[in-house]
């Protein structure tokens, strides 16, 4: 089971991610690959474009819309057991495997620890320091 990226920007957002920085940096993820997420979302009606703030303060915010509410709904079900199983593969786990639980879990690790699910006390220090410290943002295609 996994989490697919259009269900992670869906969680995102619903828990306040609001712009493409802040989603493409949460989720460790190319702002590339974050608008193209975007775009799909909203052309499934899941999500809105929405102005906010007065005058030179204005901006533009991403919105779920009430379809895309109960798809992230679904999501968050569905990244509470993937972080039940990242939880077990993380018991399991050495330093031979942590560069491929990096590769596979990467982009969902920090949205799982933002929403609670996950501790990163339960983590390697070799395989936080790669979380933190490598400093590489997932571009997926």
């Amino acid at each position: 089971m996994e989490l697919s990226l259009e269900e992670a920007v869906l969680i995102a957002v619903a828990r306040g991610a609001d712009t493409i920085d802040k989603l493409s940096s949460l989720l460790r993820v190319s702002k590339k690959d974050i608008i193209r997420v975007i775009e799909e979302l909203e052309i499934k009606g899941l999500i809105r474009f929405e102005e906010t703030g007065w005058w030179i303060f204005r901006r533009k915010v991403i919105r779920l819309t009430k379809d895309g509410f109960i798809e992230a709904s679904k999501a968050f079900k569905k990244a509470e057991k993937v972080a039940d199983k990242i939880r077990e593969e993380i018991k399991a786990m050495n330093k031979d495997n942590a560069r491929e639980f990096i590769n596979t879990w990467g982009f969902i690790l920090p949205l799982l620890t933002w929403l609670e699910l996950i501790d990163l006390t339960f983590l390697d220090p070799l395989l936080l320091d790669m979380l933190m410290h490598d400093g590489s943002i997932i571009d997926i295609e």
